[in-house]
């Protein structure tokens, strides 16, 4: 049996992730971490009482675990790496929201061991995703291409990793770098939209969970490409089904579309 270790235990993924692992049998959460709380968790499913344990030292953590899955803050990820990395142990990061010089940690990481690393973990997402390159790339650069996101109040980066992980498919589709042509704000006299640019909208409102459209506007017709996530069991699904794949997987970095089989 598989078993597991969470980075972020306590948040809103790590609780949705114990919850899928609870119903589904055939894995194990060892424990996790949290940023504000030391108690173990206890969570009642079924009738039955569970407990978690909270580690204070990530080392005593990962050496029990079979694989990581990691979703805290992007301030304490390059120490989850080298732990792991320490350690020989894989990781799956759904955090999201840090810099380039925490990309360029995951980059090294991935030298030492077998890191998957996705902005959205859901099958329906990553099928969009390769749709938006596909659509991209069949359609000049006179259609515009614009990524509207929306999220819940409490999201603290933006735009979201979902968002970005489009707008790399775009302009993937279209041979492009996204730094070079993305546009991820407007405010004022913006002036006339450069053709090929890659347009931006955030939302933050609520209780959103992850609300995705991706528009490709021309001068007498457009199409839109859009997912709404229900609940969080699809991101929780996603991880631990990439969790479960990557322990077999040689070093390097991954992507969620590295192992499902899209068929596309």
């Amino acid at each position: 049996m598989l078993k597991i270790g969470i980075f972020g235990l306590t948040g809103r993924m790590g609780r949705a992730i114990i919850d899928h692992v609870l119903s589904s049998n055939s894995e194990v959460i060892i424990g996790g971490t949290s940023h504000n709380q030391h108690d173990d968790i206890h969570i009642q499913h079924h009738g039955e009482n569970h407990s978690f344990k909270i580690f204070t030292d990530i080392n005593d953590l990962i050496t029990l675990c079979d694989v990581m899955i990691d979703f805290s803050t992007a301030s304490i990820l390059k120490s989850h790496l080298e732990a792991c990395v320490r350690h020989k142990k894989p990781i799956v990061i759904g955090t999201t929201g840090f810099d380039v010089d925490i990309q360029s940690k995951i980059q090294d990481s991935s030298r030492h061991i077998a890191v998957l690393q996705s902005g959205n973990m859901s099958l329906g997402v990553n099928i969009l995703s390769v749709l938006v390159q596909k659509t991209a790339s069949l359609l000049g650069n006179d259609w515009d291409i614009e990524i509207t996101e929306g999220h819940h109040r409490n999201k603290i980066d933006a735009p979201s990793g979902t968002a970005l992980l489009l707008g790399e498919s775009a302009a993937a589709g279209r041979k492009q770098s996204l730094k070079n042509i993305q546009r991820l704000e407007r405010v004022g006299h913006t002036g006339i939209r450069p053709a090929g640019e890659i347009g931006f909208s955030v939302i933050r409102a609520g209780s959103i969970i992850g609300d995705h459209s991706v528009l490709f506007a021309h001068e007498n017709e457009h199409i839109t490409l859009s997912h709404h996530a229900q609940n969080r069991n699809i991101f929780a699904s996603g991880a631990v089904f990439a969790a479960k794949k990557i322990v077999f997987m040689p070093t390097g970095l991954y992507k969620m579309t590295d192992v499902l089989d899209l068929g596309l």
